[in-house]
């Protein structure tokens, strides 16, 4: 089985702004992006262009009634994989198609939603997300993938990244 783990530290800021710092080690990639207090999502520095990033990012503050919970902060994210979503060709990293930018997506959703006081973090901590906070996660993060993608897609691994398993009947 592949694994994607996030790792996520908040930082306080002086500026009236959320800074949003994403790293990949396996893709080698560096994201950095503002927020402004009236929900404006601006890119500082990328790396290279990632849609899944910035439409997690985006429709995770389209769903916070406010900003306010984001401000002053620096927010680092760090998202690696264990190797299983990826395989090197010339010298390049390549993603193997099955689920990454899926499990990136929910991780960067439920991080922000989180931090935006839409999830109570520390009852997160000290129980299992409740059936409602999932279907809310799995609503953005759905979102979010689709509109990276262009596309309307199955869904089915953007909700196995949320609930663990998919379960399809015809």
């Amino acid at each position: 089985s592949a694994h994607c783990h996030s790792f996520v530290s908040v930082k306080s800021v002086t500026e009236n702004v959320a800074l949003i710092t994403i790293d990949s080690p396996e893709m080698k990639g560096h994201w950095e992006y503002r927020i402004n207090e009236r929900k404006r999502l601006e890119v500082v520095k990328e790396s290279e262009e990632n849609l899944f990033l910035l439409h997690s990012i985006s429709k995770s503050v389209d769903v916070l009634s406010s900003v306010e919970h984001l401000m002053h902060k620096h927010i680092k994210m760090r998202i690696t994989s264990d190797g299983s979503f990826f395989y090197q060709k010339d010298s390049r990293t390549h993603k193997l198609g099955f689920g990454s930018s899926a499990t990136t997506v929910v991780s960067v959703v439920c991080s922000l939603l989180m931090e935006g006081g839409k999830l109570d973090m520390k009852m997160c901590l000290i129980r299992s997300l409740l059936d409602e906070e999932r279907e809310l996660i799995a609503r953005v993060a759905c979102d979010a993938h689709n509109t990276a993608q262009g596309r309307i897609g199955s869904g089915f691994d953007v909700i196995t990244a949320v609930f663990g398993s998919c379960c399809f009947e015809k």
